[in-house]
């Protein structure tokens, strides 16, 4: 069992897109709220599709044991560890966090029994990104962060809501532009391994 807690937005790529791709600026009131809501919606949808966090997420995952010594989480991308637990007993400080773009793993130093009741808590979804280095062709690789497709489709998306209300229903967004799957689409994770 998957559970998601405390999601925090990226709050510097929402003021990013709503001020520089949007246009829209806090002195225009309620279009601003909107603009926030638009983007918002976006990064949602992106993450619905890719079925990946993009926002930053405390997550606890509960399984049981198959007796492997990798547990495969069900979710990408993991950033680091809280707590792991193997039937009660707590071994963080013993096992290891493996995460790539698609998976994410915890290997424990022994295989658990068959059965055991294993938990494990921590931090998943990418860093917000960090303003000064957009466009800025230099900038190190930082882990975790956004990928630039991720962000060109959420910027997309944002934009196709923000002009056409009806595509934003309720807080829910009723189609993706076309545009914006083809971005998105090397970042689908599949649960069930790739179609």
């Amino acid at each position: 069992m998957l559970r998601l807690s405390s999601k925090q937005y990226p709050a510097n790529l929402i003021s990013y897109i709503v001020q520089k791709h949007l246009r829209v600026t806090t002195k225009d009131g309620e279009l601003y709220d909107y603009a926030i809501l638009c983007v918002k919606n976006a990064i949602s949808a992106a993450e619905e599709y890719t079925n990946r966090c993009i926002c930053q997420v405390d997550s606890i995952y509960e399984c049981v044991s198959d007796g492997s010594r990798e547990i495969e989480l069900p979710i990408a991308p993991y950033r680091e560890l809280s707590v792991v637990f193997v039937d009660g007993v707590d071994h963080t400080d013993d096992a290891e966090l493996y995460s790539t773009d698609k998976r994410a793993y915890v290997i424990l130093p022994d295989a658990p029994a068959v059965g055991a009741k294993v938990g494990v808590a921590g931090l998943v979804g990418y860093r917000d990104i960090d303003v000064k280095g957009i466009g800025n062709t230099g900038e190190v690789e930082l882990p975790y962060r956004i990928p630039g497709a991720i962000i060109q489709a959420i910027m997309l998306m944002a934009g196709t809501f923000f002009e056409n209300s009806a595509d934003v229903v309720g807080g829910s967004v009723n189609e993706l532009p076309m545009s914006a799957k083809s971005l998105l689409n090397p970042y689908r994770i599949y649960p069930y391994g790739e179609l």
